[in-house]
Protein backbone atom coordinates (compact mmCIF):
# COMPACT_ATOMS: atom_id res chain seq x y z
CA UNK A 1 0.00 0.00 0.00
CA UNK A 2 1.44 3.39 -0.92
CA UNK A 3 2.13 6.23 1.50
CA UNK A 4 -0.87 8.30 0.39
CA UNK A 5 -3.31 5.46 1.13
CA UNK A 6 -1.63 4.71 4.45
CA UNK A 7 -1.95 8.38 5.38
CA UNK A 8 -5.69 8.24 4.55
CA UNK A 9 -6.09 5.12 6.74
CA UNK A 10 -4.22 6.87 9.55
CA UNK A 11 -6.59 9.85 9.23
CA UNK A 12 -9.54 7.44 9.44
CA UNK A 13 -8.01 5.79 12.51
CA UNK A 14 -7.43 9.16 14.19
CA UNK A 15 -11.04 10.14 13.43
CA UNK A 16 -12.31 6.97 15.11
CA UNK A 17 -10.15 7.75 18.16
CA UNK A 18 -11.91 11.15 18.35
CA UNK A 19 -15.28 9.37 18.30
CA UNK A 20 -14.11 7.03 21.05
CA UNK A 21 -13.14 9.98 23.23
CA UNK A 22 -16.79 11.13 23.31
CA UNK A 23 -18.06 8.24 25.45
CA UNK A 24 -20.78 10.41 27.03
CA UNK A 25 -22.64 10.20 23.72
CA UNK A 26 -23.25 6.51 24.42
CA UNK A 27 -25.86 7.19 27.09
CA UNK A 28 -28.94 5.01 26.75
CA UNK A 29 -31.64 6.63 24.66
CA UNK A 30 -35.15 6.20 26.00
CA UNK A 31 -38.53 7.72 25.48
CA UNK A 32 -41.27 7.05 27.98
CA UNK A 33 -44.91 7.85 27.29
CA UNK A 34 -47.51 7.89 30.06
CA UNK A 35 -51.15 8.55 29.58
CA UNK A 36 -52.95 9.76 32.67
CA UNK A 37 -56.61 10.50 32.82
CA UNK A 38 -57.15 14.23 32.93
CA UNK A 39 -53.50 14.99 32.16
CA UNK A 40 -53.23 13.59 28.66
CA UNK A 41 -50.01 12.21 27.27
CA UNK A 42 -46.85 12.88 29.25
CA UNK A 43 -43.54 12.26 27.51
CA UNK A 44 -40.20 11.83 29.27
CA UNK A 45 -36.98 11.30 27.43
CA UNK A 46 -33.36 10.66 28.23
CA UNK A 47 -30.20 10.40 26.19
CA UNK A 48 -27.05 12.34 25.52
CA UNK A 49 -27.39 16.10 25.97
CA UNK A 50 -27.48 18.39 22.95
CA UNK A 51 -23.87 19.60 23.27
CA UNK A 52 -22.51 16.06 23.44
CA UNK A 53 -24.72 15.03 20.50
CA UNK A 54 -23.57 17.98 18.38
CA UNK A 55 -19.92 17.22 19.13
CA UNK A 56 -20.34 13.58 18.12
CA UNK A 57 -22.21 14.51 14.94
CA UNK A 58 -19.46 16.94 14.00
CA UNK A 59 -16.88 14.13 14.28
CA UNK A 60 -18.89 11.32 12.65
CA UNK A 61 -19.97 13.30 9.59
CA UNK A 62 -16.52 12.82 8.00
CA UNK A 63 -17.22 9.09 7.79
CA UNK A 64 -20.63 9.71 6.19
CA UNK A 65 -20.09 12.67 3.84
CA UNK A 66 -19.59 11.44 0.27
CA UNK A 67 -16.92 14.04 -0.49
CA UNK A 68 -14.85 13.23 2.61
CA UNK A 69 -11.57 11.37 2.05
CA UNK A 70 -12.44 9.13 5.02
CA UNK A 71 -15.99 8.34 3.90
CA UNK A 72 -16.72 4.80 5.09
CA UNK A 73 -17.46 3.42 1.61
CA UNK A 74 -14.32 5.05 0.15
CA UNK A 75 -12.20 3.44 2.86
CA UNK A 76 -13.82 0.06 2.20
CA UNK A 77 -12.95 0.42 -1.50
CA UNK A 78 -9.41 1.49 -0.68
CA UNK A 79 -8.94 -1.64 1.44
CA UNK A 80 -10.48 -3.89 -1.26
CA UNK A 81 -8.13 -2.46 -3.88
CA UNK A 82 -4.95 -2.53 -1.80
CA UNK A 83 -5.14 -5.37 0.70
CA UNK A 84 -4.78 -9.07 -0.12
CA UNK A 85 -5.42 -10.40 3.40
CA UNK A 86 -8.57 -12.56 3.04
CA UNK A 87 -9.50 -12.25 6.72
CA UNK A 88 -9.44 -8.44 6.53
CA UNK A 89 -11.33 -8.43 3.22
CA UNK A 90 -14.05 -10.61 4.78
CA UNK A 91 -14.34 -8.14 7.69
CA UNK A 92 -14.68 -5.27 5.20
CA UNK A 93 -17.50 -7.12 3.45
CA UNK A 94 -19.31 -7.79 6.75
CA UNK A 95 -18.92 -4.20 7.92
CA UNK A 96 -20.06 -2.76 4.61
CA UNK A 97 -23.20 -4.91 4.73
CA UNK A 98 -23.83 -3.90 8.35
CA UNK A 99 -23.39 -0.20 7.46
CA UNK A 100 -25.96 -0.49 4.66
CA UNK A 101 -28.32 -2.37 6.98
CA UNK A 102 -27.98 0.34 9.67
CA UNK A 103 -28.88 2.95 7.07
CA UNK A 104 -31.74 0.74 5.84
CA UNK A 105 -30.69 1.14 2.23
CA UNK A 106 -33.36 -1.26 1.01
CA UNK A 107 -36.38 0.45 -0.49
CA UNK A 108 -39.33 0.31 1.85
CA UNK A 109 -37.42 -0.72 4.94
CA UNK A 110 -38.56 0.43 8.33
CA UNK A 111 -37.17 3.05 10.69
CA UNK A 112 -35.80 1.24 13.72
CA UNK A 113 -38.36 -1.51 13.20
CA UNK A 114 -41.29 0.89 12.80
CA UNK A 115 -42.88 1.63 9.42
CA UNK A 116 -43.46 5.32 8.97
CA UNK A 117 -44.80 6.89 5.80
CA UNK A 118 -45.02 10.61 5.24
CA UNK A 119 -46.73 11.76 2.04
CA UNK A 120 -46.46 8.23 0.60
CA UNK A 121 -42.68 8.10 1.20
CA UNK A 122 -41.18 5.52 3.51
CA UNK A 123 -39.09 7.26 6.12
CA UNK A 124 -35.85 5.29 6.37
CA UNK A 125 -32.93 5.74 8.75
CA UNK A 126 -30.92 7.26 5.90
CA UNK A 127 -33.72 9.78 5.30
CA UNK A 128 -33.85 10.70 9.02
CA UNK A 129 -30.06 11.18 9.03
CA UNK A 130 -30.27 13.37 5.93
CA UNK A 131 -33.01 15.47 7.51
CA UNK A 132 -31.17 16.10 10.76
CA UNK A 133 -27.80 16.68 9.10
CA UNK A 134 -29.12 19.00 6.40
CA UNK A 135 -32.07 20.67 8.13
CA UNK A 136 -30.97 20.86 11.75
CA UNK A 137 -27.22 20.65 12.20
CA UNK A 138 -25.25 21.70 9.13
CA UNK A 139 -26.86 23.18 6.04
CA UNK A 140 -30.27 24.45 7.13
CA UNK A 141 -31.76 23.42 3.81
CA UNK A 142 -35.18 25.11 3.57
CA UNK A 143 -37.02 22.21 1.90
CA UNK A 144 -35.69 19.72 4.44
CA UNK A 145 -36.42 22.10 7.33
CA UNK A 146 -40.04 22.40 6.15
CA UNK A 147 -40.34 18.61 5.96
CA UNK A 148 -38.76 18.17 9.39
CA UNK A 149 -41.13 20.71 10.91
CA UNK A 150 -44.08 18.91 9.30
CA UNK A 151 -42.73 15.61 10.64
CA UNK A 152 -42.36 17.02 14.16
CA UNK A 153 -46.08 17.87 14.16
CA UNK A 154 -47.06 14.25 13.59
CA UNK A 155 -47.53 11.79 16.46
CA UNK A 156 -44.21 10.18 15.40
CA UNK A 157 -42.34 13.49 15.51
CA UNK A 158 -40.70 13.06 18.92
CA UNK A 159 -39.53 9.56 18.01
CA UNK A 160 -37.54 10.72 14.98
CA UNK A 161 -34.83 12.49 16.97
CA UNK A 162 -34.35 9.43 19.17
CA UNK A 163 -34.22 7.23 16.09
CA UNK A 164 -31.56 9.60 14.71
CA UNK A 165 -29.43 9.43 17.89
CA UNK A 166 -29.79 5.63 17.97
CA UNK A 167 -28.72 5.47 14.31
CA UNK A 168 -25.62 7.61 14.89
CA UNK A 169 -24.71 5.53 17.96
CA UNK A 170 -24.91 2.33 15.91
CA UNK A 171 -22.80 3.83 13.14
CA UNK A 172 -20.19 4.89 15.69
CA UNK A 173 -20.08 1.40 17.19
CA UNK A 174 -19.58 -0.11 13.75
CA UNK A 175 -16.76 2.35 13.05
CA UNK A 176 -15.06 1.28 16.31
CA UNK A 177 -15.33 -2.36 15.27
CA UNK A 178 -14.15 -1.65 11.70
CA UNK A 179 -11.16 0.29 12.99
CA UNK A 180 -10.15 -2.57 15.28
CA UNK A 181 -10.68 -5.41 12.78
CA UNK A 182 -9.67 -3.72 9.51
CA UNK A 183 -7.82 -0.41 9.83
CA UNK A 184 -5.47 -1.19 12.72
CA UNK A 185 -4.37 -4.58 11.30
CA UNK A 186 -3.85 -3.01 7.85
CA UNK A 187 -1.73 -0.23 9.33
CA UNK A 188 0.27 -2.78 11.35
CA UNK A 189 0.84 -4.97 8.25
CA UNK A 190 2.24 -1.95 6.40
CA UNK A 191 4.46 -0.64 9.17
Amino acid sequence: MDDKNLKTLKTFHDGVKKLCSNQSFYTDVSLQLNCKEGEGLIMRSSGPDNHVTKAFILDIRHFIAEESPINFYKICNLIYQNNKNEKILEEVKKCREAWSKILEKKKGSSLGGMRLKIDNDNLTAEHIMDLYFNAEFFHLDETRRDFLEKLRKTPMGPFTFFAFVDLIQKMGQLLFYFDGKVITPTLEENN
